[in-house]
Protein backbone atom coordinates (compact mmCIF):
# COMPACT_ATOMS: atom_id res chain seq x y z
CA UNK A 1 0.00 0.00 0.00
CA UNK A 2 1.69 3.37 -0.79
CA UNK A 3 2.20 5.98 1.49
CA UNK A 4 0.38 9.15 2.27
CA UNK A 5 0.83 12.03 0.38
CA UNK A 6 2.71 15.03 2.36
CA UNK A 7 1.33 18.17 2.52
CA UNK A 8 3.46 21.31 1.64
CA UNK A 9 4.00 22.25 5.38
CA UNK A 10 5.50 18.96 6.18
CA UNK A 11 7.71 19.25 2.99
CA UNK A 12 8.79 22.95 4.33
CA UNK A 13 9.44 21.15 7.61
CA UNK A 14 11.90 18.43 6.69
CA UNK A 15 13.60 20.32 4.41
CA UNK A 16 12.40 18.01 1.25
CA UNK A 17 10.94 18.80 -2.39
CA UNK A 18 7.23 16.67 -3.29
CA UNK A 19 8.06 14.57 -6.07
CA UNK A 20 5.03 14.68 -7.44
CA UNK A 21 4.06 18.09 -8.22
CA UNK A 22 5.55 20.21 -11.08
CA UNK A 23 6.90 23.49 -10.61
CA UNK A 24 4.19 26.26 -11.80
CA UNK A 25 6.35 29.32 -12.14
CA UNK A 26 8.49 29.63 -15.93
CA UNK A 27 11.51 32.08 -15.49
CA UNK A 28 11.18 32.20 -19.50
CA UNK A 29 10.78 36.04 -20.46
CA UNK A 30 8.19 35.88 -23.75
CA UNK A 31 9.35 37.82 -26.78
CA UNK A 32 8.60 37.68 -30.22
CA UNK A 33 11.54 36.70 -32.82
CA UNK A 34 12.59 38.45 -35.62
CA UNK A 35 11.13 37.13 -38.80
CA UNK A 36 13.96 36.42 -40.92
CA UNK A 37 14.52 38.67 -44.23
CA UNK A 38 15.72 35.64 -46.72
CA UNK A 39 12.45 33.74 -46.16
CA UNK A 40 9.97 34.04 -49.29
CA UNK A 41 6.38 35.75 -49.26
CA UNK A 42 5.17 32.10 -48.50
CA UNK A 43 7.66 31.14 -45.84
CA UNK A 44 7.48 34.83 -43.61
CA UNK A 45 3.89 34.12 -43.87
CA UNK A 46 3.91 31.02 -41.99
CA UNK A 47 6.75 32.10 -39.99
CA UNK A 48 3.74 34.84 -38.67
CA UNK A 49 1.48 32.46 -38.39
CA UNK A 50 3.40 30.06 -36.15
CA UNK A 51 4.51 32.58 -34.02
CA UNK A 52 0.59 34.40 -33.52
CA UNK A 53 -0.17 31.12 -32.56
CA UNK A 54 2.67 30.44 -30.31
CA UNK A 55 1.75 34.05 -28.24
CA UNK A 56 -1.86 33.06 -28.23
CA UNK A 57 -0.69 29.87 -25.88
CA UNK A 58 1.48 32.07 -23.91
CA UNK A 59 4.44 30.17 -25.00
CA UNK A 60 6.97 32.03 -27.27
CA UNK A 61 10.20 33.58 -26.69
CA UNK A 62 13.26 34.84 -28.81
CA UNK A 63 15.13 32.08 -28.68
CA UNK A 64 12.36 30.28 -30.26
CA UNK A 65 13.36 32.32 -33.68
CA UNK A 66 15.84 29.44 -35.54
CA UNK A 67 13.39 26.86 -34.88
CA UNK A 68 10.62 28.89 -36.30
CA UNK A 69 12.64 30.10 -39.36
CA UNK A 70 13.27 26.07 -39.83
CA UNK A 71 9.71 25.49 -39.66
CA UNK A 72 8.75 28.68 -41.77
CA UNK A 73 11.22 26.91 -44.36
CA UNK A 74 10.11 23.58 -44.43
CA UNK A 75 6.25 24.37 -44.73
CA UNK A 76 7.66 26.07 -47.83
CA UNK A 77 9.70 23.30 -48.90
CA UNK A 78 7.07 20.68 -48.56
CA UNK A 79 4.17 22.83 -50.03
CA UNK A 80 6.49 23.71 -53.65
CA UNK A 81 6.94 19.60 -53.61
CA UNK A 82 3.60 18.77 -52.80
CA UNK A 83 2.55 20.71 -55.55
CA UNK A 84 5.12 19.36 -58.25
CA UNK A 85 3.92 15.77 -56.54
CA UNK A 86 0.18 16.52 -57.69
CA UNK A 87 1.39 17.49 -61.15
CA UNK A 88 3.27 15.06 -62.06
CA UNK A 89 2.45 12.32 -59.79
CA UNK A 90 3.57 9.77 -57.44
CA UNK A 91 5.30 6.94 -60.11
CA UNK A 92 6.96 8.61 -62.72
CA UNK A 93 8.90 7.64 -65.46
CA UNK A 94 12.64 8.70 -65.58
CA UNK A 95 15.14 8.12 -68.52
CA UNK A 96 18.28 6.28 -67.79
CA UNK A 97 21.26 4.90 -70.33
CA UNK A 98 22.64 1.37 -69.66
CA UNK A 99 25.90 0.62 -69.68
CA UNK A 100 25.67 0.53 -73.04
CA UNK A 101 24.55 3.84 -73.80
CA UNK A 102 20.87 2.55 -74.31
CA UNK A 103 18.30 4.87 -73.20
CA UNK A 104 15.11 3.21 -71.13
CA UNK A 105 12.47 4.56 -69.46
CA UNK A 106 11.85 3.25 -66.01
CA UNK A 107 9.29 3.96 -63.58
CA UNK A 108 10.02 5.08 -60.13
CA UNK A 109 8.78 6.95 -57.41
CA UNK A 110 8.87 10.50 -58.03
CA UNK A 111 11.61 12.36 -56.17
CA UNK A 112 9.20 15.00 -54.99
CA UNK A 113 7.76 12.23 -52.95
CA UNK A 114 10.69 11.65 -50.74
CA UNK A 115 11.73 15.87 -50.32
CA UNK A 116 7.70 16.21 -48.98
CA UNK A 117 7.84 13.18 -46.90
CA UNK A 118 11.32 13.93 -45.38
CA UNK A 119 9.80 17.75 -45.14
CA UNK A 120 6.43 16.02 -43.13
CA UNK A 121 8.80 14.65 -40.66
CA UNK A 122 11.33 16.96 -39.93
CA UNK A 123 8.17 19.17 -39.50
CA UNK A 124 6.57 17.29 -37.47
CA UNK A 125 9.95 17.06 -34.96
CA UNK A 126 10.04 20.81 -34.65
CA UNK A 127 6.00 21.46 -34.16
CA UNK A 128 6.71 19.01 -31.62
CA UNK A 129 9.39 20.83 -29.61
CA UNK A 130 7.66 24.04 -30.01
CA UNK A 131 4.49 22.59 -28.57
CA UNK A 132 2.31 23.20 -31.33
CA UNK A 133 0.89 19.83 -31.10
CA UNK A 134 -1.97 18.31 -29.17
CA UNK A 135 0.65 15.94 -27.53
CA UNK A 136 3.16 18.31 -26.64
CA UNK A 137 0.87 21.19 -26.05
CA UNK A 138 -0.13 20.88 -22.47
CA UNK A 139 3.84 20.23 -21.59
CA UNK A 140 4.83 23.59 -22.98
CA UNK A 141 5.70 26.00 -19.87
CA UNK A 142 3.79 29.53 -20.38
CA UNK A 143 6.18 32.22 -20.13
CA UNK A 144 6.00 35.24 -17.81
CA UNK A 145 5.30 39.29 -19.26
CA UNK A 146 8.43 40.52 -20.32
CA UNK A 147 7.33 44.29 -18.30
CA UNK A 148 10.32 43.73 -16.20
CA UNK A 149 13.27 41.09 -16.23
CA UNK A 150 13.22 37.45 -13.90
CA UNK A 151 16.04 35.47 -12.80
CA UNK A 152 16.24 32.08 -11.92
CA UNK A 153 16.95 31.95 -8.25
CA UNK A 154 20.63 31.15 -7.40
CA UNK A 155 21.44 33.16 -10.82
CA UNK A 156 24.07 36.38 -10.42
CA UNK A 157 21.07 38.41 -11.81
CA UNK A 158 18.50 36.91 -9.35
CA UNK A 159 21.01 38.17 -6.51
CA UNK A 160 21.89 41.39 -8.34
CA UNK A 161 18.07 42.14 -8.14
CA UNK A 162 17.70 40.90 -5.02
CA UNK A 163 20.43 42.50 -3.28
CA UNK A 164 18.38 44.45 -0.68
CA UNK A 165 16.73 41.40 0.14
CA UNK A 166 19.49 38.97 1.20
CA UNK A 167 19.82 38.86 4.93
CA UNK A 168 23.72 37.54 4.08
CA UNK A 169 26.44 39.53 2.67
CA UNK A 170 25.19 42.39 0.49
CA UNK A 171 26.95 43.44 -3.02
CA UNK A 172 28.62 46.71 -3.59
CA UNK A 173 29.33 48.66 -6.87
CA UNK A 174 32.64 49.77 -6.52
CA UNK A 175 34.06 52.68 -9.20
CA UNK A 176 37.51 52.43 -10.45
CA UNK A 177 38.97 55.29 -8.11
CA UNK A 178 37.09 52.98 -5.01
CA UNK A 179 38.93 50.14 -5.68
CA UNK A 180 42.61 51.40 -5.44
CA UNK A 181 41.60 51.47 -1.79
CA UNK A 182 40.81 47.92 -1.79
CA UNK A 183 43.72 44.97 -0.95
CA UNK A 184 42.51 41.41 -2.72
CA UNK A 185 45.70 39.93 -1.94
CA UNK A 186 44.79 39.15 2.25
Amino acid sequence: MPAARKSDALHEVGGTTPHDRTPTDSHLVSGRPRCPKHLSPAARKTFKLFCRQLEARRALTEGDGFLLQLAAELWDRRARAQAKLLEEGEIKLYTRLDANSVAHQIEKTNMSLKVATDAERQLVAILDRLGLSPIAGPKIRKTVANNEPTYAPGTIGYDLLHADDAPGPQLVALSPEQMDGVDGDE
